[in-house]
């Protein structure tokens, strides 16, 4: 499943944690977000991993499911990264 995660972290460190687990699943698109595509077993581990590294009272994740014709109707406008999204992710 290809899913946005978007995230509001209020401490630094707190922040570096989340964005290293997150670059682990997928790829930064703005500062705060990223595209991750995986299967649901991968998204309760992401999940309860970042769970156990912020502060809920302070920070906030997002996650945004995209149905197939959601993604495939994506437009950018501006400076992004490419990168293929058929191509896969590889989850260490």
């Amino acid at each position: 499943m290809d899913i946005i995660v978007a995230y509001d972290i209020a401490q630094p460190r707190r922040l570096y944690k989340v964005a290293k687990i997150l670059l682990d699943y997928g790829f930064r698109v703005q500062k705060s977000v990223f595209f991750v595509q995986i299967n649901d077993r991968q998204l309760n581990v992401l999940r309860t991993k970042i769970e156990n590294v912020i502060d809920p009272l302070e920070d906030g994740v997002k996650y945004f499911p995209l149905c197939k014709r959601c993604a495939d109707a994506e437009f950018v406008i501006g400076s992004t990264i490419d990168f293929d999204k058929n191509e896969g992710f590889i989850v260490m």
